[in-house]
């Protein structure tokens, strides 16, 4: 363990002195190379934070039983610790050596949606009022051979607070995520979309059971989350290959991700990827899979069918307006849809979130790719801005990668 200056982690602790006077102890910071060491103490810090379901212990694990194998990643953790020994905060970062450069990242890359370090609810944690440069100095106390912080999907503000890691020495990112508050109830779906949504929602309904049997399921079984993964990802195929674009899906490290994440999902488990999907007469055309934590839902993927008829009927809205239904039955109040401002997303949406990312050098070579990295950044944000750009930039990435 290490401890750092006043300055950077010091704040006042009661000692419940008698006179009123307080005195004051820093906490403890320290790096934590085995998850699987503080799963117990991770699991009881996320459930008193207002992190996003992306800072679980179960999502870290999965991105690094799956997705980071094979790329040379390791578990690179800071754990922040109040002077009793209690966990009062952790930044799940992995280890990756780059085009000779050793970096610093958060698990999951594109797959998770909001990143951010996890605190408790002490409003006097240091951990959540750490900036960039403030992470740089502490990680060069911990390690000397980091060249780079490389951190992506930061949202600009979470949960009614600014996010400090998004302060100064980040910069804005090429998208923005978008939100929605929910109205908890029964009938959440008129509560919380516009009359003509509903109206439209209704109206597909009624006209998918003239086509055949129109049904809403979840994987709650080991067949039902067999059977709605696997339409997920021939539907993604489809869909990459008729844009012409990149698949990231085709990767097996990808699909054992979904599979581990999935697996045992059940609509009380706040830790597990839940699919819901619409069949018609059994076969699945449109699915959706989310994340939960607390009162919180987050949209991790959408898919929904390549028949050209049935896309006309648009199961995938209705799906995600039966999905808001359910959310408001389970008492969720707010559901993120994710980074990207689709036009699906707008229609529903009344927060914009403002997404930053932070490329740090530690080191000469890793200052080098920093500057890479934050001019490679503008360009994609210009090309995402710039909708004449933007389709012959994806159709030449998706050409690149074969």
């Amino acid at each position: 363990m290490r401890f750092f200056s006043e300055a950077l982690l010091h704040h006042p602790r009661s000692a419940g002195t008698r006179d009123g006077a307080a005195s004051t102890r820093p906490d403890a910071v320290c790096l934590v190379s085995n998850p699987d060491s503080i799963k117990a103490e991770w699991d009881a810090l996320f459930a008193r934070s207002n992190a996003s379901a992306y800072q679980s212990f179960d999502f870290y694990s999965a991105c690094l039983d799956t997705l980071e194998q094979g790329v040379g990643a390791s578990p690179f953790i800071i754990a922040f610790r109040a002077p009793c020994g209690r966990l009062r905060g952790l930044l799940p970062l992995v280890r990756r050596r780059r085009a000779g450069v050793t970096a610093l990242e958060f698990c999951g890359g594109a797959h998770s949606n909001f990143n951010m370090p996890i605190g408790d609810d002490d409003p006097a944690n240091p951990i959540l009022s750490l900036g960039p440069f403030d992470w740089r100095d502490i990680v060069r106390t911990l390690d000397a051979g980091i060249d780079l912080l490389n951190f992506s999907n930061i949202p600009a503000i979470w949960s009614g607070a600014r996010i400090a890691l998004a302060g100064n020495g980040a910069h804005d990112a090429p998208d923005i995520a978008c939100a929605m508050d929910i109205h908890p109830g029964n009938d959440a779906i008129r509560a919380n979309v516009s009359a003509k949504r509903v109206k439209q929602y209704r109206r597909n309904i009624r006209r998918l059971a003239e086509i055949g049997e129109a049904r809403f399921v979840q994987n709650t079984t080991p067949e039902l989350n067999a059977l709605i993964l696997q339409a997920f990802l021939e539907q993604k195929s489809k869909q990459f290959s008729v844009r012409g674009h990149f698949n990231p899906f085709a990767d097996k490290r990808c699909v054992d991700f979904l599979n581990r994440l999935s697996a045992t999902a059940d609509a009380r488990d706040t830790r597990r990827l839940l699919f819901h999907a619409l069949q018609l007469d059994g076969e699945v055309v449109a699915t959706l899979g989310m994340l939960k934590q607390g009162a919180t839902g987050a949209i991790m993927v959408m898919s929904m069918t390549a028949n050209p008829f049935l896309a006309r009927l648009s199961p995938g809205e209705t799906l995600l307006m039966n999905v808001i239904e359910w959310c408001g039955q389970q008492r969720l109040n707010f559901l993120d849809f994710g980074v990207g401002g689709d036009a699906y997303k707008e229609r529903v949406c009344q927060h914009m979130i403002p997404m930053r990312e932070c490329h740090i050098g530690l080191t000469y070579r890793g200052e080098l790719h920093a500057r890479a990295a934050r001019i490679a950044s503008a360009g994609k944000r210009m090309i995402k801005q710039n909708p004449a750009l933007l389709e012959p930039a994806r159709r030449m990435q998706a050409l690149l990668a074969g």
